[in-house]
């Protein structure tokens, strides 16, 4: 399980090997750096928050913070983008968690078959709030199965 503290150092590392000008430091660029910076180790997007990616940013560039309300989509524009891409990639890691959990060995062999055992188990549990969620994300299944068979 990866530490705020190993994030920070991870994209902050991340930043300072490529050289990034600190005007380039947007919502959209920190997404498209947590996703180079991933590592396919349990709860890795679970442990990652916000916060977690904002002190990374002012690691590298002590004037991020000050900076954030001019960058584009500003200070709420950035969390939003951020929050979203882990929020995403949470909601799979849980999901993935589910479904090992509960098989012997016995995986889906599809991102279709994903999606229909996590539909089947929150109508099952009767959880509405996974069941809204999952009908929202297009990309479920194939995001979890994914998780499931890493490279």
């Amino acid at each position: 399980m990866h530490t705020p503290e190993q994030h920070v150092e991870r994209i902050s590392g991340y930043l300072k090997r490529k050289a990034i000008p600190p005007d380039w430091l947007s919502g959209p660029y920190a997404c498209m750096v947590m996703h180079e910076c991933y590592q396919p180790v349990v709860d890795y997007w679970r442990t990652l928050s916000n916060d977690v990616v904002l002190q990374a940013f002012n690691s590298y560039d002590p004037t991020f913070n000050a900076r954030l309300p001019e960058i584009a989509g500003g200070a709420v524009g950035f969390r939003d983008d951020v929050f979203a891409v882990i929020d995403t990639h949470q909601f799979d890691e849980e999901c993935a968690a589910r479904i090992l959990a509960a098989n012997d060995g016995e995986l889906p062999k599809t991102p279709d078959d994903v999606t229909e055992w996590l539909f089947d188990d929150f109508t099952r549990r009767r959880e509405e709030a996974y069941l809204e969620r999952a009908r929202r994300d297009l990309g479920l299944g194939k995001g979890v199965f994914a998780l499931l068979r890493p490279r």
